[in-house]
């Protein structure tokens, strides 16, 4: 995918008091789906795209700023 600016921040609300990290970009869906992916296999977690937001489980925005970055994307937000 092309490089992008992404916004990562957590949400809790109705997800059971679970904390999700969010990661919002303007991009066509095709590449957030393959970014997704990418972003599940090198963080050996699970996650999805909904609504051209992806969703990964677990506290795992640090990490996936960090992947972000080294891929030559922006990265702002709530990543601490």
């Amino acid at each position: 995918p092309a490089t992008a600016d992404f916004i990562v921040h957590r949400e809790r609300q109705g997800r059971g008091g679970k904390e999700v990290p969010l990661l919002t970009c303007k991009s066509s869906a095709e590449d957030l789906q393959l970014l997704a992916r990418a972003l599940r296999r090198h963080l050996g977690t699970g996650g999805t795209v909904r609504n051209d937001i992806i969703e990964l489980q677990g506290d795992q925005r640090q990490p996936a700023a960090t992947y972000l970055r080294a891929a030559g994307h922006r990265v702002r937000g709530d990543i601490q």
